[in-house]
């Protein structure tokens, strides 16, 4: 299908960990009252935006955060959409690991460093690759001209380095806690690895912090 289609990327709200600036990938928190009370600011933005389908990591701030701000469409589950998976860094703040040389060498060059334990920068970018293509799947399937995907800081931003018009390395993006990025192209030209025609950021809080601020 050559379908002119509509991508909305959403940062999930506020967690325990992102209140305390830790590092939060695979370990399932929920989002805390100040962060239910910012998706629901979110939501009113959102509700003149209907979409036709939501994609969200299986998370429970993705859930939570796809709930409050799609209250009446059933989203589809993308594991594939998870955050990028910390390893030995999950749970720690800056100020815990900034005299490591490691992770030092790694906030420099996520590309080619690994944290102990973590996956690798290239299984997390072919993980969230394949989430995205299976969206775009259905989407074109389905015939579908705006989707969302309520998902992570980290997958966001590599989505972005790889499909935003602006061409920028992952780590010169942002993806603040509940943004909303709305991205335009055609669903057929997306399948085969081009980029979208236009962007439209909306920041609503937080600031990025190191490799991932979740």
């Amino acid at each position: 299908m050559g379908n002119n289609l509509d991508v909305i990327l959403i940062r999930h709200g506020l967690t325990q960990y992102n209140a305390e600036k830790r590092y939060l990938g695979h370990h399932d928190l929920p989002l805390i009252d100040a962060g239910l009370n910012q998706m629901e600011g979110l939501q009113r933005l959102c509700r003149t935006h209907r979409v036709d389908q939501v994609f969200t990591s299986d998370l429970k701030r993705c859930l939570q955060t796809a709930a409050i701000v799609f209250p009446t469409e059933e989203p589809l589950l993308v594991p594939l959409l998870r955050e990028y998976q910390f390893g030995d860094f999950e749970g720690y703040r800056y100020e815990d690991l900034c005299n490591q040389t490691l992770y030092q060498k790694w906030l420099q060059h996520p590309e080619y460093i690994t944290p102990p334990n973590a996956e690798t920068y290239q299984e997390f970018t072919e993980r969230v690759g394949e989430g995205f293509n299976h969206c775009l799947n259905v989407a074109c399937t389905n015939e579908h001209t705006k989707i969302a995907l309520v998902t992570h800081g980290g997958v966001i931003r590599y989505l972005l380095s790889e499909y935003a018009p602006i061409v920028k390395p992952f780590t010169e993006w942002e993806a603040k806690i509940g943004s909303v990025y709305r991205l335009n192209g055609h669903a057929s030209k997306l399948r085969r690895g081009e980029r979208f025609t236009s962007l439209q950021v909306e920041p609503i809080t937080e600031k990025t912090i190191g490799f991932v601020d979740n």
